[in-house]
């Protein structure tokens, strides 16, 4: 198997490329809904794009326990009779049994997430949800080969599918419809590189030296971690929607676009990069806990420049976005606050996942969670800053989490002679 170093020489330019024309993409989407929706429609679009992403964040976790397996097990070939098992017959597998607990359940989520989008709405999310989680062994197959500029396109060609098609549903009339199949049209990515490229044909038949049953339950346990990170990341919009059931439609709608915004200079690059953190973080398994002081490091300078930024330019920007959509800078300046501790999330995460501490991983999510779900419920604050709390707090809790365990294996390996020798 052929494996690259992740350097910021192989990686960055490839995906820093594909993450900026995502974002940017992904603005010019945002932005041509909002325009044409309002403010006080924007909320339906606004959960149905929320589930969506929400769905593909939980199925990446098939992309990490592929990228992870890939990268640890040795070069070699296995031993003839050893344990193999093909990661996309697994995605498959993984991707028809959410179909099924998609349809199964579509009498619950449907009404709150498919608007009066009927069954195409609801039949779309549904293989969008599976079409996903093949898309997720690609990438997982991808990054744990070194195939980076594959891995760019594989990225920016989802992003361009999705832009391509919204266009042509707002040019020739955006319907709701419409706008769902933009929604979930980039998932098809994965397909055009098996058709158009013979190395992404060869990682995605790559076997991973594992039985079976195992492969499967982690790769069920990342997807458990993953259901947080959805929660966090892409649906907390449709918390939101749950918090403030009893607010204007306006300000709901307002709320959800400002924290979309305002998350995605960090959050975005950082989704991108996931897996290429996590391939960082188990090349460098042997500096310990010291690997983390950097990434967070300038992650908290980012938050600091880009709050301060926006408390000044984010009020007149948000309302260049479409009617009705007026905040006030210092709430605007907190949710920056709250997605960079969002982001430090997806860097403690990785490094937890690359010691194969896989209940510690989905532990920190769902605290992050259980934390931030805790505080829209339960403080009186008016709805902007009990948004920035529970992003804030909720987050550096499951980092906290990630962060002891980090320096709790590192302690153990120090103590443990035979663990040095096997990280030397």
């Amino acid at each position: 198997m052929r494996q690259e170093e992740t350097t910021a020489r192989t990686v960055v330019p490839v995906v820093a490329l594909a993450t900026a024309f995502s974002a940017v993409s992904g603005y010019i989407i945002l932005l041509m809904a909002a325009r044409t929706l309002g403010a006080v429609r924007y909320d339906v679009f606004a959960v149905y794009w929320a589930a969506f992403f929400a769905l593909t964040t939980i199925v990446n976790g098939v992309a990490f326990e592929v990228t992870r397996a890939l990268r640890s097990q040795p070069e070699t070939a296995p031993a003839a009779g050893s344990p193999a098992t093909w990661p996309a017959a697994v995605g498959a597998m993984l991707g028809l049994a959410l179909a099924g607990i998609m349809a199964a359940g579509a009498f619950w989520w449907a009404p709150v997430v498919a608007g009066s989008g009927g069954l195409s709405a609801i039949a779309l999310l549904i293989t969008g949800a599976v079409m996903s989680t093949m898309q997720a062994v690609m990438v997982g197959a991808l990054s744990g080969t070194g195939s980076w500029t594959l891995y760019g396109v594989l990225l920016g060609g989802d992003a361009l599918v999705r832009l391509l098609v919204a266009v042509t549903v707002i040019a020739v009339g955006a319907s709701p419809g419409g706008l769902y199949l933009a929604t979930v049209s980039g998932s098809i990515m994965w397909v055009i590189l098996v058709a158009l490229s013979s190395r992404s044909r060869w990682a995605f038949r790559l076997r991973i030296a594992s039985p079976l049953w195992k492969f499967v339950r982690r790769c069920v346990g990342v997807m458990f971690a993953s259901t947080a990170m959805a929660i966090m990341l892409v649906g907390f919009p449709i918390l939101l929607k749950w918090a403030f059931h009893d607010e204007p439609s306006a300000l709901v709608g307002t709320l959800i676009l400002a924290v979309t915004l305002t998350r995605a200079p960090l959050l975005v690059p950082l989704t991108f990069f996931n897996t290429a953190i996590l391939v960082y973080f188990i090349d460098r398994l042997a500096r310990g806990p010291r690997v983390l002081v950097r990434p967070l490091g300038l992650l908290a300078a980012a938050t600091a420049v880009f709050a301060f930024g926006t408390y000044f330019v984010g009020p007149p920007l948000l309302a260049t976005m479409g009617e009705g959509f007026t905040i006030d800078g210092a709430v605007l300046a907190a949710l920056v606050v709250g997605a960079g501790a969002t982001a430090g999330l997806f860097v403690t995460g990785p490094a937890v996942l690359a010691r194969d501490r896989h209940t510690l991983y989905a532990t920190g999510w769902w605290v992050s969670v259980i934390v931030a779900v805790g505080i829209l419920a339960t403080t009186p604050l008016e709805p902007g800053l009990r948004t920035a709390m529970a992003l804030i707090v909720g987050p550096l809790a499951g980092m906290a989490c990630h962060a002891a365990g980090v320096v709790a294996r590192a302690r153990a390996v120090t103590t443990d002679p035979e663990a040095r020798g096997l990280l030397a």
